[in-house]
């Protein structure tokens, strides 16, 4: 916008820029990172290489190159079925740990917290709006009263998912 002052001068002001609501820097993210699956034992990636079944957009990690491919829509499936590590995305988390752990899933607010804090263990404290994955059924191998609780919910699941590969590779 430019201004015409008394004296003839016009000067340009520049609109201050938003900031983006989120706060968090991965408030987006969809998807695991190729860190996050390299740090697994390489018994878990070939669990998750045999579980996991390669749809359209999906995204994998191929060793030759240091990015996340994605599946492209005229691909033969039976090509990455079991050749690449997967990089999971939330409802494929969901899937796997759902079936060994029938886990619950919510977002804290403030009567969870004070909840919990009262009835379960006081010095333990969730922040607000962090999700946590609590597992309802205990597996003999599993985590008894342990949670995941995370600010980002594919974080949270990420846990949890490291917990049931080390379930699933043991038994």
């Amino acid at each position: 916008m430019r201004i015409k002052t008394p004296n003839g001068l016009r000067f340009l002001f520049r609109r201050k820029r938003r900031r983006p609501a989120y706060k968090h820097k991965d408030m987006y993210k969809s998807h695991i990172s190729i860190g996050q699956v390299k740090r697994l034992a390489l018994d878990e990636q070939e669990y998750l290489k045999a579980w996991w079944r390669p749809e359209i957009g999906d995204w994998y990690y191929d060793p030759r190159f240091n990015f996340p491919c994605i599946v492209p829509q005229e691909a033969d499936l039976d090509y990455y079925r079991g050749g690449f590590v997967p990089l999971l995305n939330e409802g494929q988390m969901i899937r796997l740990i759902g079936s060994t752990l029938r886990p619950k899933i919510f977002k804290v607010t403030k009567t969870q917290q004070r909840y919990y804090r009262n009835r379960h263990n006081p010095s333990v404290n969730l922040p607000v709006g962090w999700w946590v994955v609590w597992p309802r059924k205990p597996h003999k191998n599993a985590w008894q009263h342990k949670f995941h609780a995370k600010n980002l919910l594919i974080d949270a699941l990420w846990e949890a998912t490291i917990e049931v590969l080390k379930i699933k590779v043991v038994v």
